[in-house]
Protein backbone atom coordinates (compact mmCIF):
# COMPACT_ATOMS: atom_id res chain seq x y z
CA UNK A 1 0.00 0.00 0.00
CA UNK A 2 1.39 3.38 -1.01
CA UNK A 3 2.04 5.93 1.68
CA UNK A 4 1.49 8.80 -0.74
CA UNK A 5 -0.98 9.95 -3.36
CA UNK A 6 -0.74 12.54 -6.12
CA UNK A 7 -1.31 15.95 -4.44
CA UNK A 8 -4.40 17.94 -5.32
CA UNK A 9 -3.22 20.57 -7.80
CA UNK A 10 -4.84 23.98 -8.20
CA UNK A 11 -3.69 26.17 -11.09
CA UNK A 12 -4.35 29.91 -11.25
CA UNK A 13 -4.48 31.96 -14.43
CA UNK A 14 -4.85 35.73 -14.20
CA UNK A 15 -3.42 39.23 -13.97
CA UNK A 16 -1.89 41.17 -11.07
CA UNK A 17 -4.74 40.22 -8.72
CA UNK A 18 -3.52 36.65 -9.12
CA UNK A 19 0.23 37.28 -9.43
CA UNK A 20 0.32 39.38 -6.27
CA UNK A 21 -1.50 36.59 -4.48
CA UNK A 22 1.97 35.06 -4.11
CA UNK A 23 3.09 37.86 -1.78
CA UNK A 24 3.55 36.93 1.88
CA UNK A 25 -0.01 37.92 2.86
CA UNK A 26 -1.48 37.26 -0.59
CA UNK A 27 -4.55 35.12 -1.08
CA UNK A 28 -2.68 32.37 -2.94
CA UNK A 29 -0.07 32.07 -0.21
CA UNK A 30 -2.85 31.97 2.38
CA UNK A 31 -4.30 29.01 0.47
CA UNK A 32 -0.91 27.31 0.49
CA UNK A 33 -0.74 27.69 4.26
CA UNK A 34 -4.32 26.50 4.77
CA UNK A 35 -3.80 23.45 2.56
CA UNK A 36 -0.26 22.59 3.59
CA UNK A 37 0.42 18.91 2.77
CA UNK A 38 -3.02 18.74 1.16
CA UNK A 39 -2.73 20.71 -2.08
CA UNK A 40 -0.27 22.46 -4.35
CA UNK A 41 -0.88 25.79 -6.05
CA UNK A 42 0.67 26.86 -9.37
CA UNK A 43 0.33 30.61 -9.86
CA UNK A 44 0.59 31.66 -13.50
CA UNK A 45 -0.77 35.16 -13.00
CA UNK A 46 0.98 37.92 -14.99
CA UNK A 47 0.59 41.52 -13.89
CA UNK A 48 -0.71 43.90 -16.53
CA UNK A 49 -2.15 41.39 -18.98
CA UNK A 50 -5.66 41.62 -20.35
CA UNK A 51 -7.65 38.63 -21.61
CA UNK A 52 -6.40 38.99 -25.22
CA UNK A 53 -2.78 38.93 -24.08
CA UNK A 54 -3.37 36.06 -21.68
CA UNK A 55 -5.02 34.07 -24.47
CA UNK A 56 -1.83 34.45 -26.52
CA UNK A 57 0.18 33.32 -23.48
CA UNK A 58 -1.87 30.14 -23.09
CA UNK A 59 -1.49 29.42 -26.81
CA UNK A 60 2.30 29.81 -26.67
CA UNK A 61 4.14 26.56 -27.60
CA UNK A 62 6.02 26.68 -24.28
CA UNK A 63 2.91 27.05 -22.14
CA UNK A 64 2.40 23.33 -21.54
CA UNK A 65 5.81 23.21 -19.87
CA UNK A 66 4.59 25.72 -17.27
CA UNK A 67 1.59 23.62 -16.28
CA UNK A 68 1.89 20.87 -13.64
CA UNK A 69 1.56 17.26 -14.78
CA UNK A 70 -1.82 17.01 -13.07
CA UNK A 71 -4.48 19.67 -12.54
CA UNK A 72 -7.55 19.14 -10.36
CA UNK A 73 -8.93 22.68 -10.40
CA UNK A 74 -8.15 25.66 -12.63
CA UNK A 75 -9.25 29.16 -11.63
CA UNK A 76 -9.17 32.02 -14.14
CA UNK A 77 -9.34 35.62 -12.88
CA UNK A 78 -9.09 38.33 -15.53
CA UNK A 79 -10.97 41.52 -16.27
CA UNK A 80 -9.42 44.20 -14.04
CA UNK A 81 -7.31 45.41 -16.98
CA UNK A 82 -9.84 44.63 -19.73
CA UNK A 83 -12.36 46.93 -18.04
CA UNK A 84 -10.15 49.95 -18.68
CA UNK A 85 -11.46 50.10 -22.27
CA UNK A 86 -11.72 53.73 -23.48
CA UNK A 87 -10.87 55.01 -19.99
CA UNK A 88 -7.09 54.77 -19.93
CA UNK A 89 -4.35 56.83 -21.53
CA UNK A 90 -3.27 55.91 -25.05
CA UNK A 91 0.04 54.35 -24.02
CA UNK A 92 -1.53 51.70 -21.78
CA UNK A 93 -3.79 49.82 -24.21
CA UNK A 94 -4.86 47.34 -21.53
CA UNK A 95 -8.59 47.69 -22.05
CA UNK A 96 -10.55 45.60 -24.53
CA UNK A 97 -14.17 45.93 -25.69
CA UNK A 98 -16.69 44.03 -23.57
CA UNK A 99 -17.64 41.70 -26.43
CA UNK A 100 -13.97 40.82 -26.97
CA UNK A 101 -13.50 40.18 -23.25
CA UNK A 102 -16.45 37.78 -23.16
CA UNK A 103 -15.18 35.97 -26.27
CA UNK A 104 -11.67 35.70 -24.83
CA UNK A 105 -12.91 34.32 -21.52
CA UNK A 106 -15.01 31.72 -23.31
CA UNK A 107 -11.94 30.71 -25.31
CA UNK A 108 -9.76 30.52 -22.20
CA UNK A 109 -12.38 28.42 -20.43
CA UNK A 110 -12.40 26.00 -23.36
CA UNK A 111 -8.58 25.83 -23.51
CA UNK A 112 -8.40 25.23 -19.75
CA UNK A 113 -10.50 22.09 -20.16
CA UNK A 114 -7.50 20.53 -21.87
CA UNK A 115 -6.02 20.28 -18.38
CA UNK A 116 -9.10 19.63 -16.23
CA UNK A 117 -12.88 19.59 -16.44
CA UNK A 118 -12.97 21.55 -13.16
CA UNK A 119 -12.55 25.08 -14.53
CA UNK A 120 -13.89 28.15 -12.73
CA UNK A 121 -14.02 31.82 -13.70
CA UNK A 122 -13.33 34.12 -10.74
CA UNK A 123 -15.07 37.45 -11.23
CA UNK A 124 -12.77 40.51 -11.11
CA UNK A 125 -12.89 42.27 -7.73
CA UNK A 126 -14.53 45.65 -7.14
CA UNK A 127 -12.34 48.73 -7.21
CA UNK A 128 -12.36 52.32 -6.11
CA UNK A 129 -11.40 55.17 -8.40
CA UNK A 130 -8.12 54.25 -10.08
CA UNK A 131 -6.41 55.88 -13.03
CA UNK A 132 -7.91 54.51 -16.24
CA UNK A 133 -10.58 52.49 -14.39
CA UNK A 134 -14.19 52.97 -13.35
CA UNK A 135 -15.99 50.89 -10.68
CA UNK A 136 -19.25 50.72 -12.66
CA UNK A 137 -17.52 49.56 -15.84
CA UNK A 138 -15.55 46.91 -13.96
CA UNK A 139 -18.83 45.65 -12.51
CA UNK A 140 -20.27 45.51 -16.02
CA UNK A 141 -17.40 43.30 -17.16
CA UNK A 142 -17.85 41.13 -14.08
CA UNK A 143 -21.57 40.71 -14.71
CA UNK A 144 -20.88 39.77 -18.32
CA UNK A 145 -19.05 36.65 -17.12
CA UNK A 146 -22.16 35.54 -15.25
CA UNK A 147 -24.10 35.62 -18.53
CA UNK A 148 -21.85 32.90 -19.98
CA UNK A 149 -23.52 30.30 -17.74
CA UNK A 150 -20.14 28.86 -16.81
CA UNK A 151 -19.02 28.01 -13.28
CA UNK A 152 -17.90 31.13 -11.42
CA UNK A 153 -16.55 32.27 -8.06
CA UNK A 154 -18.02 35.63 -7.13
CA UNK A 155 -15.57 37.34 -4.78
CA UNK A 156 -17.37 40.68 -5.11
CA UNK A 157 -20.04 40.38 -2.36
CA UNK A 158 -17.53 39.99 0.49
CA UNK A 159 -15.23 42.64 -0.95
CA UNK A 160 -17.97 45.15 -1.73
CA UNK A 161 -19.18 45.03 1.84
CA UNK A 162 -15.70 45.68 3.25
CA UNK A 163 -14.42 49.19 3.92
CA UNK A 164 -10.66 48.71 3.50
CA UNK A 165 -9.50 46.23 0.87
CA UNK A 166 -7.14 48.12 -1.49
CA UNK A 167 -3.61 49.42 -1.38
CA UNK A 168 -4.20 51.77 -4.31
CA UNK A 169 -7.81 51.48 -5.42
CA UNK A 170 -7.40 48.32 -7.51
CA UNK A 171 -4.83 45.97 -5.93
CA UNK A 172 -5.67 44.14 -2.75
CA UNK A 173 -4.23 44.92 0.68
CA UNK A 174 -3.93 42.33 3.46
CA UNK A 175 -7.63 42.52 4.27
CA UNK A 176 -8.68 42.24 0.63
CA UNK A 177 -6.43 39.23 0.12
CA UNK A 178 -7.87 37.57 3.22
CA UNK A 179 -11.42 37.99 1.89
CA UNK A 180 -10.48 36.52 -1.51
CA UNK A 181 -8.75 33.64 0.28
CA UNK A 182 -11.86 32.92 2.36
CA UNK A 183 -14.10 32.88 -0.71
CA UNK A 184 -11.82 30.60 -2.74
CA UNK A 185 -11.28 28.30 0.25
CA UNK A 186 -15.04 27.80 0.48
CA UNK A 187 -14.99 26.70 -3.17
CA UNK A 188 -12.10 24.25 -2.68
CA UNK A 189 -13.53 22.74 0.48
CA UNK A 190 -11.96 19.98 2.56
CA UNK A 191 -9.06 17.97 1.15
CA UNK A 192 -7.14 14.94 2.32
CA UNK A 193 -3.43 14.87 3.11
CA UNK A 194 -1.42 13.55 0.19
CA UNK A 195 0.89 11.51 2.41
CA UNK A 196 0.51 9.33 5.45
CA UNK A 197 1.53 10.52 8.91
CA UNK A 198 5.24 10.05 9.58
CA UNK A 199 4.49 7.37 12.20
CA UNK A 200 3.19 5.13 9.43
CA UNK A 201 6.40 5.23 7.41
Amino acid sequence: MSLVSVPYNVVLWGDSITQYGDLSKGWVNLLREAYSAQAMFTNLGISGLNSSQYLRFVQDPLFDQMMPKTCDKLIICLGANDAGYQLESVELHQGVPLSTFVSNMSALFALAQKYTSNVILMLPPPLKQYIGRDPAQTEQYSNALKSLNLKTIDIRPKLTGATDIHIDGIHMNENGNRLIFETVKEEIGTLKFWREHWKNW
